[in-house]
């Protein structure tokens, strides 16, 4: 076997004649941040949603990696999705809802702080692309257990959007 040398996507987009530019969500672009804080009032059913933030419209890369979330101990066999409501695209076509395009099935039978990058099976990657003609709001659903009265979330969600 001998040694390689390649490139990734966007730096052979670099080196075509006439370059291609690469996306600002793909490299240059700024890191923004939205920060939440929640509390449940009353009880709610294993499947209840909390929504955490809005994204801006326009082509958004959520930085799942540098993305954390905060919360109390909902209590045993509780777990959270991390993920998107269902949207427009830039054409206008429906998107569906992915509740776990960001984590996946997060334990919070005790009380925890995690970096949502990577978590579950459901996960891609360490980011994901949401472009949308809308706001996109970001959702956490409860599975497994009920969410109890007076449970915490808090956290930040990191995206690019430029």
């Amino acid at each position: 076997m001998a040694t390689t040398q390649q490139k990734s996507i966007q730096i052979a987009n670099g080196d075509k004649v006439p370059p291609v530019f690469n996306h600002t969500t793909e490299e240059n672009g700024r890191v923004r941040a939205s920060v939440f804080e929640f509390t449940q009032d009353g009880a709610g059913d294993a499947g209840s949603t909390v929504a955490l933030i809005r994204l801006p419209a326009g082509r958004v890369r959520i930085l799942s990696h540098l993305s954390v979330i905060r919360c109390s101990a909902f209590g045993a066999g509780a777990t959270l999705d991390v993920g998107y409501a269902a949207h427009e695209n830039f054409k206008g076509d429906a998107v569906p809802a992915d509740p776990d395009a960001i984590a996946d099935g997060i334990d919070v039978s005790a009380a925890a702080q995690l970096s949502l990058g990577g978590i579950g099976a459901g996960v891609a990657g360490p980011s994901v692309l949401a472009p949308s003609r809308d706001r996109v709001i970001i959702l956490a659903t409860c599975q497994g257990a009920a969410i109890p009265d007076g449970a915490t979330l808090t956290g930040v969600i990191c995206y690019v959007n430029d």
